[in-house]
C-alpha cells in the first residue's frame, strides 16, 4: 500500500511539473509573439516612410527630366543662345530655370527637406548631365 501511495505522489508531481512546463512554454511563446509583433509594426512604419521618400524623389526626378527635355527641344530648334530665367510649372510648384548659353541650372523639391539640383548642357545632338545631386535645402 505504501508503494501505491508513493506512486501516486510521483504521478501528481510529474503532472504538476508537466503543467508548470507547459505554462512556462505558453508564457515564453506569448512574449516572443508580442516582441515580434511590435518589431514588425516598427519595420512597417519605416518601410512606409521610405516608400514615401522614394515617391517624392522619383516625382522630382521625373520633373527634372521633363525640364531637360523641354530645354533640349528648344536648343534643337534654335541656334541662338538661350539666356535668362524662366519658370517651369510642375506638381512640386514653380521651378525657376536659369539658362546660360547652352547650360541650364535648376532645383526641384524632392521632399524631406531635400532638393534635386541639376545642371545640364545641351547641344543640338545630345544633353550631358553635369550635375544631378540630392542635397538638403
Amino acid at each position: 500500500m505504501r508503494q501505491n501511495k508513493n506512486r501516486g505522489q510521483l504521478n501528481s508531481m510529474s503532472i504538476c511539473a508537466t503543467a508548470l512546463f507547459i505554462s512556462l512554454l505558453i508564457f515564453l511563446l506569448t512574449c516572443f509573439s508580442a516582441v515580434t509583433y511590435y518589431s514588425a509594426e516598427q519595420k512597417l512604419v519605416q518601410a512606409q516612410a521610405a516608400k514615401f521618400r522614394s515617391q517624392e524623389y522619383f516625382a522630382a526626378e521625373s520633373t527634372a527630366s521633363e525640364i531637360i527635355e523641354s530645354f533640349y527641344q528648344e536648343r534643337r530648334e534654335t541656334s541662338a543662345n538661350l539666356n535668362g530665367r524662366s519658370v517651369y510649372e510642375s506638381d512640386q510648384g514653380d521651378i525657376e530655370v536659369t539658362k546660360i548659353d547652352n547650360v541650364i541650372y535648376f532645383s526641384v523639391p524632392a521632399g524631406g527637406g531635400n532638393d534635386l539640383n541639376v545642371e545640364a548642357k545641351a547641344s543640338k545632338k545630345q544633353v550631358v548631365i553635369q550635375r544631378w545631386q540630392l542635397e538638403k535645402e
